[in-house]
């Protein structure tokens, strides 16, 4: 088994890159310990300041997890959404703790599109379940 780390650490958020270092790796920790690495998933790495700036690449080996059965760009895509730069969809009402979140959706980004050559749409969107699972889906149609 393999984890392979790649940080372009050329920006401001790494004038101290020994903390910037310290804090992507602890998140990358804390997300490897909650099985959100699977088998051959690109995870995408940001900086402090959202700025995506790096990947680890996985060949981590575990059980089914929220991902189960997505195409392998689900955690990938998932971590980008917990950023902020996502499109957020709620149900009928005022966006507030009460009112439940639909679906996420962005646009694929070239950056993106390396990640994932076999992704052709020209949009992503992240639904999660009840039950907790997250489901990607990629649409030519604006969502």
């Amino acid at each position: 088994m393999k984890l392979t780390i790649m940080l372009e650490m050329d920006n401001a958020a790494f004038d101290d890159p020994g903390n910037e270092c310290a804090r992507i790796l602890h998140r990358l920790i804390m997300d490897i310990q909650k099985g959100r690495l699977d088998s051959n998933v690109r995870f995408a790495l940001h900086d402090v300041n959202g700025n995506r700036i790096g990947k680890a690449v996985g060949e981590i080996i575990k059980g089914p997890d929220k991902f189960e059965g997505e195409h392998l760009s689900a955690p990938y895509f998932y971590d980008d959404s917990l950023n902020g730069c996502w499109e957020y969809i709620f149900a009928d009402g005022p966006e507030d703790e009460e009112t439940p979140l639909l679906f996420v959706w962005t646009e694929v980004s070239e950056e993106d599109r390396k990640e994932f050559p076999e992704i052709t749409e020209k949009y992503v969107k992240l639904l999660t379940l009840d039950q907790g699972f997250v489901s990607v889906e990629f649409t030519d149609i604006c969502p």
